[in-house]
């Protein structure tokens, strides 16, 4: 990533390249080993310096040129983990990892350990690798054209099976219950009232079941909760029947609308937010029912008047008994 990332900055620079030893002049030449563009003073400094004096330094174009013809030869040299002063200069072929010349005598010794120079196994290995990756770049192109082409069906079942024991089992108990995966487009919400009265509440019924409708007990956890008319957010109790089927209770508490989520294993039955609106209630009461005085049968409308005294329409009392 570095040395792509060094490419591309030096596309972006153009042809002059700041030096990476000073930070001011411009670059001339690249030390292989540090992987750094150095200028003539920090070269002449590179040279001098006890632990860079064994660097190999290329000029840009001496550079760029091996770049692109023998890639190999621009290898940093790769020192021992063990011997840490020792260059890595064999490849030893029993264990199939580079060494140094004292690994050869302790580790890896002869005639157990068969050893061959670096380059000569790094060329080799190149060229196989080259090869691989060439028919690698096929194989994944049939792979791909195979996959585009390939008719992919849905599940239309789900095999998800978890028995459940009862531990308390006796002589007229069942063992336990199946569980299983549900179908999120076939359970339903039931039971949904058209309105409640503010103060009332309603229990909704939901039902579980799999691909082909069958009602199941789910294998998820059944979860509700309740956005109110405050826009405020409630979880729900959810009462389990353990037959597939779950009540949750709704009670209208604020007037306005009602919005009730029920989901299964986070994912939502169809159909859902359930609304509910929730109303105040009755204002007053005019009378009874009955066919007596002050009592009405079947009463069609009341009126009001300014001083907001609700009476029967006098039409209204002919046509009651």
């Amino acid at each position: 990533m570095i040395e792509i990332f060094k490419q591309r900055l030096e596309s972006m620079q153009g042809t002059e390249i700041r030096c990476e030893g000073c930070q001011e002049n411009t670059a001339t030449h690249r030390c292989v080993e540090c992987r750094h563009y150095l200028c003539n003073n920090c070269v002449k400094a590179h040279r001098n310096l006890p632990i860079t004096q064994t660097h190999q330094l290329m000029t840009i174009g001496e550079y760029e040129t091996a770049k692109s013809t023998n890639p190999v030869t621009l290898q940093a040299v790769e020192y021992c983990r063990l011997h840490r002063k020792n260059e890595i200069e064999f490849y030893c072929e029993t264990c199939q990892v580079p060494v140094c010349s004292n690994c050869t005598i302790v580790k890896h010794r002869i005639p157990e350990h068969e050893h061959r120079d670096l380059k000569d196994a790094a060329d080799e290995y190149l060229t196989e690798l080259k090869t691989m990756v060439d028919k690698l770049k096929g194989d994944v192109g049939t792979r791909i054209k195979q996959l585009i082409i390939i008719e992919t069906l849905a599940k239309d079942h789900h095999d998800d099976l978890i028995f459940t024991p009862n531990h308390g089992f006796s002589e007229h108990e069942i063992l336990g219950i199946l569980e299983t995966d549900v179908c999120m487009s076939k359970c339903t919400v039931e039971h949904i009232p058209k309105q409640l009265w503010k103060g009332d509440s309603a229990d909704l019924l939901i039902t579980t079941r799999d691909s082909t409708g069958k009602q199941v007990i789910p294998i998820q956890r059944l979860k509700a909760k309740v956005r109110k008319p405050d826009a405020s957010w409630e979880d729900i109790n959810v009462a389990d029947n353990r037959d597939g089927t779950h009540r949750v209770r709704v009670a209208g508490q604020l007037d306005g609308k009602y919005q009730v989520k029920v989901t299964i294993g986070d994912r939502p039955i169809l159909g859902c937010p359930v609304i509910i609106p929730v109303i105040k209630g009755l204002v007053k009461t005019i009378g009874s029912e009955g066919s007596a005085e002050g009592q009405f049968n079947q009463p069609r409308s009341v009126a009001i008047d300014k001083d907001k005294t609700l009476s029967p329409l006098k039409e209204t009392i002919t046509g009651c008994r």
